[in-house]
């Protein structure tokens, strides 16, 4: 290739790129041979990637071919976490020294974002002015996408960036925080039942744990009342600690009420020896 020049790859020992993008390799065969490209589609930006073998620890390891002639044959000190290597032509596959040039992190997405404002072609008027979505979004400190769901249920530009976020209810249930919706995923309960409960006073695990009257039945679960609460066996003695089999005997057995079942301790039995 007319003007090509080589240069050995730092850290890898038998390899070389030239000023043209591409790699030879000299590690098999002592005229060397031309590394095969590969593409890295990652997060939608496509790059000319090869691989490289670190003779000395016996690792393979892929390098961005624009960032390896970029280094060596631009600026060696050029710091990649803070710039990425862009085509001036935008072909991605033209990794030669002069189709490449650095461009800051974040003057890259400013530069993106503003590209797919200019391509979005609805703009909405807003307190007078118009605006692309993206900017109202930031304006308001709002999710862009929250703002496309509320105008696709009909809500106007106007009330869809003003309309205040709900806060979401914390519970906190065995000593964790959860949000309503988590509980009822969790707890496989309906979220109507669970926000009914809580504002009728029911504590957190009382609205959790007991079932419905419905849910009781599929599941052959009893229910009892005592102090003006529905609770199971297995939650009364949990609650009152109370052993589940004493409970079963007194009520089930012998008849008790719950009330007797409950509030009359059990005897305690001294035997002889």
């Amino acid at each position: 290739m007319k003007n090509e020049i080589w240069k050995d790859i730092e850290g890898f020992i038998g390899y070389q790129i030239s000023n043209k993008g591409r790699v030879q390799s000299f590690t098999k065969y002592r005229e060397g041979i031309i590394l095969k490209v590969k593409i890295d589609n990652h997060k939608g930006r496509p790059k000319a990637m090869v691989t490289l073998t670190d003779i000395k620890n016996d690792k393979k390891i892929t390098k961005s071919i624009a960032t390896l002639v970029y280094k060596h044959f631009i600026d060696k000190n050029i710091n990649t976490s803070t710039n990425i290597i862009e085509y001036k032509d935008k072909d991605y596959m033209n990794c030669s020294a002069e189709n490449l040039y650095a461009i800051s992190r974040a003057d890259f997405f400013n530069q993106k974002e503003h590209l797919a404002n200019m391509n979005n072609i609805q703009r909405y008027e807003y307190d007078g002015k118009e605006y692309f979505l993206s900017e109202i979004a930031k304006l308001k400190n709002i999710n862009k996408v929250t703002l496309k769901g509320r105008l696709k249920r009909g809500l106007n530009i106007k009330e869809a960036a003003e309309r205040s976020t709900e806060k979401r209810k914390i519970l906190k249930y065995q000593g964790k925080n959860y949000f309503l919706s988590d509980i009822v995923n969790l707890k496989n309960i309906k979220k109507t039942t669970l926000k009914a409960r809580l504002r009728y006073g029911w504590t957190t695990e009382e609205s959790i744990e007991i079932p419905t009257e419905r849910s009781a039945k599929i599941l052959n679960v009893a229910l009892y009342e005592y102090q003006d609460k529905l609770m199971t066996l297995n939650q009364i003695s949990k609650k009152y600690n109370i052993n589940k089999d004493t409970l079963y005997q007194r009520i089930k057995k012998s008849g008790w009420s719950i009330e007797d079942a409950i509030e009359i301790p059990v005897a305690k039995y001294n035997y002889k020896k």
